[in-house]
């Protein structure tokens, strides 16, 4: 299967994007991935603070138990 290193969104005032990303997962599980590479290598997982990853990791996790895609993340 496919496993996708996701891209973040980032709003105008820096902050995180949960709706976009969300949206993102969705529309990746849909249409065939298998799993996303939370803070993957596309170049933003450096410009996180931890405790950002952290928060993006547990909110990942749980939005896709809710919504049951089975994604890898």
């Amino acid at each position: 299967g496919l496993a996708y290193s996701s891209g973040w969104f980032i709003d105008k005032n820096g902050n995180i994007n949960y709706n976009e990303v969300a949206d993102l997962a969705v529309h990746l599980a849909d249409n065939g991935s298998d799993g996303i590479l939370i803070a993957g290598t596309t170049g933003e997982s450096p410009t996180l603070t931890f405790e950002e990853e952290a928060e993006l990791n547990e909110y990942m996790n749980l939005y896709n138990q809710i919504l049951k895609k089975g994604l890898i993340i």
